[in-house]
């Protein structure tokens, strides 16, 4: 009876993903789509991950059906012991996949902002550089665009080329995806531009302030680590002190009273 009850689950299955799953994940990507746009803080997280909207909600409906067939497997292998109740886990697979997906894509978007932020000081260092050999603005961050490294150096060093103004790119960016540190880099490279004889001067100064504040944030995580470490290490120490010191004090008391008078 097992054994026809997952046939016909497996069946069923097939014929929903052969007729019916275009269609319906067609649909469902619309709507999630246009609940992603009225969310600002999903859209800033999408956009600090450099993902596809629409790539992205595809994903998660599919990790989502991944997870109701997981579910709809275990209920029915546990069919004879739990009856109709293990239908429950359903809709729990479907909420742990979307979680789990929702919980990569907030691991993502911090990455990415930490890359722009490391991009954005580099940058600024390169065209304060590039100003005091003799280039302008707007050819000092093209070259120091070309000289940027990693993930977020290559989404700023596409801006820093595109369009006659490109420090309205890297200010967009900033807003797109919640770094208030590229807002405030696209503003000052603008006002640069007007007033290029102190841009070099207020560039180096920005960046040794956001320099200096990265290192004041690395020091209160690593401040942060230490002091969740002090708990588990103390019970590791006296874990030790009891796994040595009970056989010894057990050993000492059997060795006092053997002794005769």
């Amino acid at each position: 009876m097992l054994s026809a009850a997952v046939g016909a689950v497996v069946a069923g299955g097939g014929t929903f993903l052969a007729l019916g799953l275009p269609a319906w994940e067609a649909s469902a990507r619309r709507v999630a789509a246009d609940r992603v746009q009225a969310q600002p803080g999903l859209r800033s997280e999408l956009a600090a991950a450099d993902l596809d909207i629409a790539t992205w909600v595809t994903a998660t409906i599919r990790s989502g059906l991944v997870g109701a067939g997981v579910g709809a497997v275990i209920a029915v292998l546990a069919w004879g012991v739990v009856g109709p109740l293990g239908l429950v886990l359903v809709p729990f697979g479907v909420a742990m996949a979307l979680a789990l997906r929702r919980r990569e894509l907030r691991q993502a978007a911090e990455a990415g902002r930490k890359a722009l932020r490391a991009a954005a000081l580099e940058f600024a260092e390169l065209v304060s550089l590039a100003i005091g050999a003799g280039l302008g603005v707007p050819a000092g961050m093209e070259r120091a665009g070309v000289a940027l490294s990693g993930a977020g150096g290559a989404r700023l060093g596409a801006l820093s080329s595109s369009g006659s103004e490109p420090w309205a790119g890297i200010e967009a960016l900033g807003a797109a995806t919640s770094v208030a540190e590229l807002s405030d880099l696209g503003r000052t490279l603008a006002v640069g531009v007007a007033h290029q004889a102190r841009t070099r001067e207020v560039l180096l100064g920005w960046a040794g302030a956001l320099r200096a504040s990265q290192l004041e944030e690395s020091e209160a995580d690593a401040a942060a680590t230490t002091e969740a470490m002090t708990g588990p290490l103390a019970l590791v120490a006296f874990g030790f002190l009891l796994s040595v010191g009970v056989p010894a004090v057990l050993q000492l008391l059997g060795g006092v009273s053997g002794v005769r008078f």
